[in-house]
């Protein structure tokens, strides 16, 4: 039998399980098997997680449980619409993200340093974006092996900036500027 069928018979014998530990008002002796199959559930993931290192993969796999869920347990029109959903949300936010430093690299830069500007403020928007894209994309890949998941990326990157914007909120609010 190989991993996956092991696996799917152990969370058939969990459901079951679980459904005779509702009925029964949480019997322990259920609960307690239900302990033991958790475990050899674990044995399994541990295996496939030590076949997945031994084979150049990553072992961490905790970006991937809920496209696992999504692809296992939901229908398959359900999917292609909650996988465009996310790609759909990931650009807005990146777009609005990408277009807010270029505006304020024209407002607060440009506009403030370059009197003589040769072009409108539209065409400098739209270069500013560019350059931001690049820029972004570059320390995307600047950062990509530095952590297991992105919000751990994302604080480390935070950290570095978070004393910074405190001390200028402090200094620019202080009473009696």
């Amino acid at each position: 039998m190989n991993y996956r069928q092991r696996f799917i018979a152990l969370m058939k014998k969990k459901a079951v399980l679980l459904s005779r530990y509702k009925e029964q008002s949480g019997e322990a002796a259920y609960f307690n098997q239900m302990l033991q199959l958790q475990d050899s559930t674990m044995v399994v993931r541990n295996d496939i997680k030590q076949l997945v290192k031994e084979n150049g993969g990553r072992d961490n796999d905790t970006n991937y449980i809920f496209l696992k869920f999504v692809i296992d347990y939901l229908p398959q029109g359900l999917v292609g619409l909650i996988i465009a959903v996310i790609f759909l949300a990931s650009w807005g936010s990146i777009a609005a993200a990408v277009n807010s430093l270029a505006s304020s690299t024209v407002i607060d830069i440009h506009k403030k340093y370059f009197h003589k500007a040769r072009l409108g403020d539209y065409t400098y928007s739209k270069i500013y974006t560019i350059v931001w894209s690049l820029f972004c994309i570059g320390v995307a890949m600047f950062v990509s092996n530095w952590g297991s998941s992105l919000i751990e990326v994302v604080n480390v990157l935070g950290s570095l900036f978070y004393g910074t914007i405190l001390g200028y909120s402090w200094w620019r609010f202080m009473p009696g500027k």
